[in-house]
């Protein structure tokens, strides 16, 4: 009986969750969405002729959506229309390079620093995210778009779309 009840708590629970999900869409979180797309399109280059469709293409689409999210997050925190919260609940990598003269040199820094992240998640770390060792660092090209693929796919960034907000 006390099974039955559980069960019955959980389901009306889980309809709740779900109609309040439907009916509020939640705000993108652009600091992400940036962070995401650049890492991606580096994947995505590094990977080569691997199975992404169209690689260069797909490289091109992930940092054009990485730069469009970027330019409304820096547009939003310069208007005030992005509460210091909101721009607060991103990478922290991001917020350490929240600064310059520029959205678009903010932008280019950000995309360098999640551009190197990948890179090195893909070179210089083992699957767990442990620093290698220098000698142990991948040098096979091959090897290394295989392990781009790996990430890419992994990490779903097939599925990173543009926000329109």
């Amino acid at each position: 009986m006390k099974l039955v009840t559980t069960i019955a708590t959980a389901a009306s629970l889980l309809c709740c969750v779900q109609g309040t999900a439907l009916s509020n869409s939640p705000k993108p979180r652009l600091g992400f969405l940036m962070w995401s797309a650049f890492q991606c399109a580096t994947y995505a280059e590094m990977a080569g002729n691997k199975e992404i469709p169209g690689n260069k293409a797909e490289q091109r689409r992930l940092f054009q959506v990485g730069y469009d999210a970027g330019t409304k997050f820096l547009t939003g925190i310069r208007n005030h229309t992005i509460s210091n919260a909101e721009a607060a609940d991103s990478p922290w990598q991001v917020e350490m390079l929240l600064g310059g003269p520029t959205n678009d040199f903010m932008i280019g820094r950000i995309f360098q620093s999640a551009s190197d992240d990948a890179y090195d998640s893909v070179v210089k770390k083992d699957a767990n995210g442990e620093l290698l060792a220098p000698s142990a660092y991948l040098s096979n090209p091959v090897v290394k778009a295989t392990a781009a693929w790996t990430k890419y796919s992994r990490e779903n960034c097939q599925l990173i779309q543009a926000v329109r907000r």
